[in-house]
């Protein structure tokens, strides 16, 4: 069911911080648009926590920004929004914390979906997105 179900909102749940993992990937350049990369199927619901990025090359001229959204059809819950990513020396590496929305309830059932989109001239890779998320019981 797109956005999941408020009514699964007690499915079975951790005790404590769980860690959603979307990546590994590239970014290509001159996406302006939201180019999805990956999702998550949410099995319980959650708040999101914290979110970090994690890349060993990142090339930015004119930006890159990372979005984390569920599938709810009219109006989705957005977790991450337009976080920008900073320039990182290749082969470096870097772990860059990203904004997240805590207030949003993500009920069981939803599919995270993990997007970026990016300038021309910008691109990045081995990107990895971490967002830990906690269970509303």
């Amino acid at each position: 069911m797109a956005g999941g179900s408020a009514s699964d909102i007690r499915t079975p749940f951790p005790f404590d911080e769980y860690l959603i993992e979307f990546g590994t990937f590239d970014i290509a350049a001159s996406k302006s648009s939201d180019y999805q990369v990956d999702n998550f199927t949410v099995p319980f619901a959650c708040r999101a926590v914290r979110c970090e990025v994690t890349a060993t090359d990142v090339n930015v001229t004119n930006g890159i920004t990372i979005n984390i959204e569920d599938d709810t059809p009219t109006t989705p819950k957005v977790v991450v929004s337009d976080a920008a990513v900073a320039a990182i020396t290749a082969g470096a590496g870097k772990s860059e914390a990203l904004t997240v929305d805590r207030t949003k309830t993500i009920f069981a059932g939803a599919v995270l979906k993990c997007s970026y989109k990016s300038g021309a001239s910008d691109d990045a890779e081995n990107v990895k997105v971490r967002l830990w998320v906690e269970p509303v019981n």
